[in-house]
């Protein structure tokens, strides 16, 4: 261990406690992916299917769950290409060229069909974000399945 390091750990170990800061309260929620992608090099496309199990390992239970799209950011009049024209410090690799992406360069990601243990589940996309309404929650210290 680096002398920095060391004494970085330490100094949390004994200071964090004696001000009041603890990481009982804390918690990160997991998933596993399990995915079987095919890929049409003619076309730039991919497609397939995600197996995902989740557990919700905080102490509320979840009657929705999200999905980042990046892809989507890929598109012309997304809040990305939107934001890359009207920043006063634009990224310069970025700048107006998403706006002028051809039909076959456009970044998206479409779901076709989304279930819970096999049960269909409504969504909904907003940009970059899949907005997953559950049939039924998923209570703390759980896992469920997602398709």
């Amino acid at each position: 261990m680096r002398e920095w390091s060391r004494f970085a750990w330490i100094a949390s170990s004994i200071f964090l406690p004696l001000l009041g800061f603890s990481q009982a309260d804390r918690w990160q929620q997991r998933v596993e992916y399990q995915m079987e992608i095919d890929f049409d090099v003619d076309k730039d496309q991919f497609g397939g299917t995600q197996r995902l199990v989740y557990y919700n390992n905080s102490p509320d239970t979840l009657t929705r769950v999200f999905y980042h799209l990046y892809f989507n950011a890929f598109q012309p009049g997304s809040a990305m290409d939107v934001r890359s024209q009207t920043l006063p410090d634009p990224d310069s690799r970025v700048g107006a060229r998403i706006g002028k992406l051809k039909p076959n360069e456009i970044g998206y990601l479409k779901v076709n069909k989304l279930t819970k243990d096999g049960v269909a589940l409504k969504y909904q996309t907003e940009g970059t974000i899949l907005e997953v309404t559950l049939d039924k929650p998923i209570l703390p210290k759980s896992s469920v399945v997602l398709r």
